[in-house]
């Protein structure tokens, strides 16, 4: 069936044990990611965004990027096409916890929260990398994002720093 064809993917804690245990039948389908993941995407978030983005919104406690960027990052790497769910900025998000689960604290909604400092700048790369509009996305709060191997980068200029 198609679910047992699917990557599972398995985020690693700080210790590097992992948060669950895979079936050995799937473990030839498993991925793991370590920190290295996370500091490698924060590392290119400050240096195309400028220092302010760090300020923005709710005083976060990491540095580091979500989970969930990680997560669309290795989803793009791998498939043509992602559509995804809270990524970007939306009027739904303004009304929506940031989290499934739990009391959350003093965490105003799912556009902003105070554990990650980049959160806003994630959700304005998003935004920038969405096939989807703009207007549309903060909408509907979805967005699509072309995978990897869809996209020339020929003849691209670097990016110059999102003010």
């Amino acid at each position: 069936d198609a679910a047992r064809n699917t990557p599972f993917f398995i985020w690693l804690s700080n210790s590097g044990k992992p948060r669950s245990i895979v079936p050995s039948e799937l473990a030839d389908r498993s991925l793991f990611v370590d920190r290295a993941a996370f500091l490698e995407l924060m590392h290119v978030i400050m240096e195309i965004f400028a220092p302010r983005w760090k300020t923005e919104g709710l005083d976060g406690k990491s540095i580091l990027p979500t989970c969930g960027a990680v997560g669309l990052l290795l989803a793009l790497t791998m498939c043509n096409s992602t559509d995804a769910y809270g990524f970007v900025a939306s009027e739904a998000g303004a009304h929506t916890r940031y989290h499934y689960y739990g009391n959350n604290g003093n965490e105003a909604n799912a556009n902003d929260n105070t554990f990650h400092r980049l959160f806003e700048a994630e959700h304005e790369l998003w935004a920038r990398i969405s096939s989807t509009p703009r207007d549309v996305a903060f909408k509907t709060g979805t967005a699509t994002f072309p995978g990897f191997a869809s996209i020339s980068c020929d003849n691209e200029p670097p990016p110059q720093t999102i003010l």
